[in-house]
């Protein structure tokens, strides 16, 4: 009871403090962090708040710094214009800056604020401020269209190929064009060009020739261009040229300088040029041979040996081709004109090359072996062999489809009346008269073949007419006399025939003779 009194305090009360002790003491701490949380939100928001103080005088300093750097870069970029102007006094300079960018895979773009009310112009140069060429400005092909600038380095990453030399776009470019990077290609390149174009053929051959001096194809192209310009002493500078730095390959200078002078002979009326003769062709024939035994080197020595006629010699050669890679039905063919050119020639040693001519072909015979088969016809004449010459003169006419000239019906008249073929002469003469009617000589024979065969009347009447194109002709007087003679009418019969032996014809005197 006096515990009780002095503490005020019953055992409950005792009990209860004792239960909440622990909470008081958990609350007291609760307090304290709070208050500590507290005043670390208070000093964190004063110190965000200084920051973005501080920050934004930062951004203010840097805005400044790069006014100022601006500013430092015009001027260097001012003074370096200057400079540019006082070393290049033909510059025009327009000022102007870069407001966009673009990129894509294809191509990368960027625009400037100047345009042509600046004075800009097509092809001027895109410079930086150190003078530096970054790019030739073009201008848009539709009206309505940004112009833009081509990079300076654009012309490095192309690649000039053979099929290019066709290129229109390509070729409008106002750049220089590099020739492809092998001689072969640029060699291919130069043909597709054409020499239309002299100015620029010359120029590509230049490149050539400095690209590819071991090369003997641009002094080839260069010289025989210039040949056939007739501009033969430059053309033999080149070759000289040629043959001094192209050595490995101076049988292909001599082939070409042979041929050069192998047409300059046979095509001018007189010599083109006083060291180009046929001779020196040979020699240069002979030549390329001698550094590289090329059939085709032999082929043309034996077309300058022909051309000089020495024919038993271009006969040997022509015919030593046809056991190469060359043989073909034209080699025989010139084997054999080299054999009809030799005096004493055997007419069936002839028409045997022509036979190897023909055999290169399958029958029926194509439309390419005509001139052989006309060849052998003529030579088949010559031999007396007239009813086979007969037969490829129907050839040769059926292969060119009937189309034949007045000459060639005659010919063949004149072979088929030997072979006492009356009909096929009688329609081909006829023939001859329909495609030159007036050709008195024609007249004539249509005459002579009508009385042959017992057509006096038809005789008569072609007779006449000779006379009437020709009234000089003592052949067309005799054969009408003959004619009215048979009809019986000797009176007009004799007074032709007087008048042929007053033209000089002495068969129509020895056929008076018999009459008296």
């Amino acid at each position: 009871a006096i515990v009780s009194g002095v503490t005020s305090s019953t055992p409950l009360d005792t009990v209860v403090q004792g239960i909440l002790a622990p909470f008081r003491s958990a609350g007291t701490a609760l307090t304290s962090a709070a208050e500590k949380y507290y005043g670390y939100m208070f000093r964190y928001e004063a110190l965000a708040a200084e920051n973005e103080v501080l920050e934004k005088r930062i951004a203010e300093m840097e805005d400044v710094a790069r006014q100022a750097d601006s500013v430092s870069r015009e001027n260097e970029r001012l003074r370096a214009l200057l400079d540019l102007t006082a070393t290049h006094e033909d510059y025009v300079l327009v000022d102007a800056y870069i407001i966009g960018w673009s990129s894509t895979d294809w191509e990368n773009t960027f625009t400037i604020n100047r345009g042509t009310a600046a004075g800009i112009q097509e092809n001027m140069c895109a410079i930086t401020a150190n003078g530096e060429v970054v790019g030739l400005l073009q201008m848009a092909v539709q009206e309505g269209k940004p112009s833009y600038v081509m990079d300076a380095s654009f012309p490095l990453s192309l690649s000039v190929q053979a099929i290019d030399a066709g290129n229109d776009d390509l070729q409008a470019l106002p750049i220089p064009k590099a020739l492809p990077k092998t001689a072969t290609d640029a060699a291919s390149y130069i043909y597709l060009a054409g020499t239309r174009d002299s100015v620029r053929y010359r120029q590509l051959t230049d490149d050539f020739i400095q690209a590819f001096p071991d090369s003997a194809t641009g002094y080839v192209m260069q010289a025989e261009w210039l040949a056939g310009l007739g501009q033969y002493g430059q053309a033999q500078a080149v070759y000289d040229c040629g043959f001094e730095k192209a050595a490995n390959r101076a049988d292909e200078l001599h082939y070409s300088l042979s041929n050069m002078m192998y047409a300059a002979c046979t095509t001018a009326a007189s010599l083109p040029h006083e060291p180009w003769t046929m001779e020196q062709a040979l020699a240069q024939a002979e030549a390329a041979f001698a550094k590289r035994p090329l059939s085709i080197y032999t082929k043309r020595k034996a077309d300058c040996l022909y051309a000089l006629k020495r024919y038993a010699e271009a006969q040997d050669a022509y015919l030593s081709l046809t056991r190469t890679n060359l043989r073909s039905p034209e080699l025989f063919m010139y084997a054999s004109l080299c054999l009809q050119r030799q005096e004493g020639s055997p007419a069936d040693s002839i028409v045997a090359l022509q036979d190897s001519a023909l055999a290169f072909y399958a029958q029926p015979y194509p439309r390419e072996a005509a001139p052989v088969i006309l060849m052998r016809a003529a030579s088949l004449q010559a031999a007396g062999r007239k009813r086979e010459a007969v037969a490829d003169y129907n050839t040769y006419e059926h292969l060119n489809g009937g189309n034949m000239t007045a000459a060639f019906y005659y010919t063949r008249e004149q072979l088929e009346v030997e072979c006492r073929m009356y009909p096929a002469a009688l329609n081909d003469i006829e023939r001859a008269v329909r495609l030159s009617p007036d050709d008195a000589v024609l007249r004539a024979e249509q005459a002579a073949l009508n009385y042959r065969v017992g057509q006096v009347e038809e005789a008569v009447m072609a007779a006449k007419e000779a006379i009437r194109i020709d009234p000089a002709m003592p052949d067309a007087y005799r054969i009408l006399g003959v004619c009215l003679r048979q009809q019986g009418k000797k009176a007009e019969a004799r007074a032709q025939l007087q008048k042929a032996v007053e033209l000089g014809d002495t068969l129509a005197g020895d056929i008076l003779n018999k009459e008296e």
